[in-house]
């Protein structure tokens, strides 16, 4: 069959590990099954190479297909006649916490964003609580909603526990880049003032990003994936203190594996996490070390997503996605 749809897979083999590029490879994971799906890939790592692509590359490619869907980098292409194209927002931190994103996000991809925007293209998002908020600023555009399924499915099951012998201590975990609207400060704050750092660790697993790392806590940097999973299955439970977010991978991924989340009371993880998490005020310190404080004592609800049907899956996503594409391709 004649790919009639070309995906913009370029950020599935980044070294990057923030969920724009685990939502990339959790859609990469369904569609090169398909035979109507043809992937776009280069290597994301190099700006000029993603600049080459975005106006050279991509657009020569994109002359034989029907669709084109950009699941990471917005399009520089437009919609024309026979050709519709896609471009997923992940979250409305561009417009929303513009003091909290990348220089080059800012400069570059959110006018991209705008611009394909106001050409009328597909929007997709991550979830509904996302979907409603992009409504508000682009009204005209269809919205759709297509959920990745948890990393922790290319995993194997079983943690190495050899790989992370090491540690003395039980430990909370956070994951995520080292930058402000992950809150991080406060959580290594809550985490000083809890009383409970004779008992455990704090670790953080992420890349620099740009804001200074937390005192008090050990960071892990940017990891292997599977190394990842084994810390995370190892830990006491994960702690995502982020002040903003689309979906929240990290999350998710813990709930999957059976592991208790304490998190930021804020919409989107009411979505993602349902009942099944320990809920804090992210901009309140007193309030994360309350929560943390609590879990350890074993008053706050610990049912986890092991004990309840899984909520996103590798299924789900399949169907999301599949159903996207058949709406605008008919």
């Amino acid at each position: 069959m004649t790919a009639r749809v070309l995906l913009d897979a370029r950020s599935a083999g980044s070294w990057r590990m923030s969920g724009w590029e685990r939502y990339t490879r959790s859609l990469v994971s369904v569609a090169a099954e398909w035979d109507d799906v043809a992937l776009y890939s280069s290597d994301p790592s190099s700006v000029a190479a993603r600049v080459r692509s975005d106006w050279i590359s991509i657009p020569a490619r994109a002359r034989d297909v029907d669709l084109v869907h950009c699941p990471t980098f917005p399009p520089a292409i437009a919609p024309r006649k026979g050709r519709a194209v896609a471009m997923t927002i992940h979250d409305l931190t561009w417009w929303k916490f513009p003091d909290t994103a990348t220089s080059m996000g800012m400069k570059y991809y959110k006018p991209m964003a705008e611009k394909a925007a106001s050409r009328g293209v597909d929007l997709v998002t991550v979830t509904h609580t996302v979907a409603e908020e992009l409504a508000e600023i682009f009204p005209t555009n269809p919205i759709h909603v297509v959920s990745p399924h948890p990393s922790s499915h290319s995993f194997s099951t079983t943690a190495d526990l050899s790989s992370v012998a090491g540690q003395h201590k039980p430990y909370f975990l956070a994951i995520g880049t080292v930058e402000p609207r992950k809150n991080l400060t406060r959580l290594a704050e809550a985490f000083r003032i809890s009383g409970l750092s004779g008992d455990f660790d704090l670790k953080i697993i992420g890349r620099a990003g740009w804001a200074s790392a937390p005192p008090g806590v050990e960071i892990l940097g940017a990891i292997s994936d599977q190394l990842m999973s084994d810390y995370l299955r190892g830990a006491t439970a994960l702690v995502v203190p982020s002040l903003y977010e689309g979906f929240g991978m990290p999350g998710v991924d813990a709930l999957d594996q059976g592991v208790p989340v304490l998190c930021s009371d804020i919409p989107v993880f009411r979505e993602t996490a349902s009942e099944a998490a320990g809920w804090f005020t992210p901009t309140d310190v007193e309030s994360i070390s309350h929560c943390l404080r609590d879990f350890v004592s074993g008053t706050p609800q610990k049912k986890t997503r092991s004990e309840e049907p899984t909520k996103y899956s590798k299924q789900r996503t399949a169907s999301e996605l599949r159903a996207m594409y058949d709406r605008i391709l008919h």
